[in-house]
């Protein structure tokens, strides 16, 4: 298992918390898999912290995806503030153009 982030910014995941809709979190994500986090009591962010992330951007960017982990997950009203560290790898996934 692994936690999947996706921006349609190219400023985000440099490092510093990013804050998502709570509606949005599980947005695409299997309903007993969803069902099983959704409600991001202690226990399951702690769960949820085990696991790589792939944070990774829109079609239409040129930047590749990171890869890192995941520290912390707080609660504002509506919105979630993630934090995360990016761990920085020789080769992750990358973004490939053909050019005719």
């Amino acid at each position: 298992m692994y936690n999947l982030f996706i921006s349609g910014s190219d400023e985000d995941f440099e490092g510093t918390p990013f804050e998502i809709d709570q509606s949005r979190a599980f947005e695409h994500t299997n309903g007993e898999l969803k069902s099983s986090y959704e409600a991001l009591t202690a226990n399951q962010v702690n769960e949820l912290k085990k696991h790589p992330c792939i944070f990774a951007y829109e079609t239409g960017s040129e930047k590749p995806p990171k890869y890192g982990m995941l520290k912390g997950v707080k609660k504002r009203q509506k919105m979630l503030l993630i934090e995360y560290e990016i761990i920085s790898l020789t080769r992750f996934l990358t973004v490939y153009c053909k050019h005719n």
